[in-house]
């Protein structure tokens, strides 16, 4: 049976990791005592830390822009990679790719083409 993964919602993983930073316990033990993977609570205080040492002197609309920016700034990346993906070499490795594909295709339509035949000829 596969595991079922717990999802925790952004308050319950900034409040968890904020909670570890008042506390004089090894991470092991806060997350144990929390209930929740050691390496999971180590990634919510290192995405709490970015956060805060990013955020420093910055207003609520300059962190806001910064996060939209971001977000474009992937979205650019992905097309930029999609668009450096479609050179002539690799369309042209894709063409020949699927003149393999059609070939073994019409191959195999040739072979049942061929068996319909004899079967056809053996009912006469």
């Amino acid at each position: 049976m596969p595991e079922v993964r717990k999802r925790y919602d952004r308050e319950f993983r900034d409040g968890r990791s904020g909670s570890w930073r008042r506390r004089a316990k090894p991470i092991a033990q806060v997350a144990r005592d929390l209930g929740v993977n050691e390496g999971t609570l180590g990634n919510w205080m290192a995405r709490a830390r970015e956060a805060r040492e990013g955020a420093e002197g910055l207003s609520r609309g300059d962190i806001d822009e910064l996060k939209r920016l971001r977000a474009e700034n992937a979205e650019l990346r992905m097309g930029h990679r999609t668009a450096t993906s479609r050179t002539l070499t690799g369309v042209t490795d894709e063409i020949a790719t699927l003149r393999t594909a059609v070939e073994a295709i019409a191959d195999r339509v040739r072979k049942h083409e061929e068996h319909l035949r004899r079967l056809a000829a053996h009912q006469d």
